[in-house]
């Protein structure tokens, strides 16, 4: 078994392979894959380690970056279900409140038909709209995340496959300085 460093067996047809040529290989494994090929003891270069090293810290920044942002939309749409809920006890209480005015004929006051219609139309629909243009821009900066994701890999991938072997998963040229 040949390790990191040391001469390949000339059976080996990896060995015949230059070590750039074997860092783009690498760069586009599937961390599993790249961890099977490591154990296999076939690795050329200790750059072929650090290189999966790089990709596996790449993939854990970026993954980790994109949960956080999932976990803070969540957190977001928590808080909006518990003002919903708020916002809908306040208007069922304030209705109740007026109730009598209904009761006792002065509902058909334009002034106390422009209250309950306040109450009873134009609020909750607002509220609906404000409700659905959060939740539309919580789902956007989800896929925002995600494509960002997918983006800050595919970078990782081409830094290491060019032989920039830093763990840095920004995208700063000088990340890796």
């Amino acid at each position: 078994m040949a390790l990191c460093g040391e001469a390949v067996p000339a059976s080996s047809s990896l060995a015949l392979l230059p070590e750039a040529a074997f860092l783009r290989l690498v760069a586009n494994l599937d961390l599993r894959s790249g961890s099977q090929l490591a154990s296999t003891g076939v690795l050329i270069e200790a750059s072929t380690t650090a290189a999966l090293r790089a990709l596996t810290e790449a993939v854990r920044g970026v993954s980790q970056d994109c949960a956080a942002v999932v976990a803070d939309v969540e957190a977001q749409r928590v808080a909006c279900v518990a003002l919903q809920e708020r916002e809908r006890l306040a208007m069922a209480r304030t209705l109740a409140a007026l109730e009598p005015l209904r009761r006792h004929g002065l509902e058909g006051r334009p002034d106390v038909q422009e209250i309950f219609a306040e109450l009873e139309l134009r609020i909750p629909q607002h509220t609906a709209e404000r409700d659905e243009a959060a939740e539309a821009e919580r789902r956007a900066r989800v896929e925002q995340a995600a494509s960002s994701k997918v983006t800050l890999e595919s970078l990782a991938r081409g830094r290491i496959s060019e032989g920039v072997l830093c763990s840095n998963h920004s995208t700063a040229p000088s990340a890796c300085a």
